[in-house]
């Protein structure tokens, strides 16, 4: 392989017990991109690939959704006569030469070393180091299980005993998204009838239900708190 193993996943952020983000990938990621650009065949064979792709895609979406495909058999094999000269008229050592161009962007070795940091004698050897590698990383155990809690504040905060006054639910409602008061606690609105599945599924039990949700009344029920 061409790349190191570091770079394939976070297994080293995962063992210090660290959030799994690395800010550098976007960098990297914009690198390889513009570099892959400047090997023109490349560039071509990745965009003839990813048009092929939005097509099938396309037409995918469009069945799901009852759609007569209309038959467009010439495109296609003009992308794929277009794909064969490509190829054809391409020197494959250049693709060689070219990935181990990128993959000098991220480390000079040219040889994966193992864990220890020596290069491995043979592919058995570094198969089986690889083996140990992604089995530490599956299971790692967290050094922070414990859950921990906030600090109570250190402020001596008064209570209020008193009864909540008319400003206070008013200024609470205005918190709400839709500025709407929810009701009584043991009332189905019909508003609540109306969202999803409740409302079919209550009507199949009780034609009350459904005589309520039409006159747009609040439902009580035993079950409700």
């Amino acid at each position: 392989p061409r790349f190191d193993i570091e770079l394939w996943n976070l297994f080293d952020r995962v063992k210090k017990d660290i959030p799994r983000t690395n800010n550098d990938v976007e960098s990297w990621h914009s690198r390889i991109k513009f570099d892959a650009r400047q090997n023109l065949t490349v560039a071509k064979v990745v965009e003839l690939f990813r048009l092929e792709q939005n097509y099938t895609e396309t037409n995918l979406v469009n069945l799901f959704n009852g759609d007569v495909l209309k038959k467009n058999k010439k495109k296609v094999l003009e992308r794929e006569q277009k794909l064969k000269r490509i190829l054809e008229s391409y020197d494959q050592s250049t693709l060689s030469y070219h990935l181990d161009g990128l993959a000098n962007l991220f480390i000079q070795k040219k040889k994966v070393k193992l864990l220890n940091g020596s290069v491995p004698e043979n592919k058995e050897q570094l198969l089986s180091d690889w083996c140990k590698y992604f089995s530490d990383l599956l299971n790692n155990e967290s050094s922070s299980n414990e859950t921990s809690y906030p600090e109570p504040s250190a402020d001596n905060i008064e209570i209020n005993t008193e009864s909540i006054s008319f400003e206070e639910v008013e200024e609470a409602v205005r918190t709400f998204k839709n500025k709407k008061a929810p009701g009584n606690d043991y009332a189905l609105t019909s508003d609540i009838l109306k969202e999803g599945e409740l409302r079919n599924q209550s009507t199949k039990y009780s034609g009350k239900t459904k005589q309520d949700f039409e006159q747009e009344e609040a439902v009580y029920s035993k079950y409700t708190s």
